[in-house]
């Protein structure tokens, strides 16, 4: 891009922020607290974690068929706050992949996101970690809305 149309593209993203800036209606205070990191709570953030972990760790070879759900979080347990966590898949073979070969790729799992848990909350945590099958969980109303996902389509 040359420098002319660097300028012209500087000069009309102004203006369109400018526009914009006129468009928002007047707020007498924030709209929601300046302090707060995130809407989500603690717990959903820590599935999210362990979720993002399976991923990382079990790569192509489970089809996103995995949910993960709090069972436990406790942040008054001594000496550090526990949590246990269950990773439900779909598919028996599924479990066996996400475990791996003497518990090799759940420790990974359990050992990255306990590090990245600890990096959010600035302390010291216990992570357990637990596997469970529940075949087509995807058509399950009640536990799609229990994993924080929306189905609003009729199951047949």
């Amino acid at each position: 891009m040359s420098a002319a149309l660097n300028e012209e593209f500087k000069l009309d993203r102004e203006a369109i922020l400018n526009d914009l800036l006129g468009l928002l209606p007047e707020a007498k205070k924030p709209l929601y607290d300046i302090e707060l990191f995130t809407p989500e709570t603690m717990r959903n953030i820590v599935a999210e974690i362990v979720r993002e972990k399976c991923f990382e760790n079990v790569h192509q070879e489970i089809p996103y068929q995995l949910a993960v759900r709090i069972l436990k979080y406790d942040e008054n347990a001594g000496p550090c706050p526990r949590i246990t966590a269950e990773i439900v898949v779909a598919k028996e073979n599924h479990k066996a992949i996400v475990i791996g070969k003497g518990g090799l790729v759940l420790k990974e799992i359990g050992t990255r996101a306990r590090m990245a848990i600890e990096k959010l909350v600035g302390e010291k945590i216990f992570l357990q970690l637990h596997v469970s099958v529940s075949p087509d969980w995807m058509k399950n109303k009640k536990l799609m809305k229990e994993f924080g996902y929306k189905h609003d389509k009729k199951l047949g």
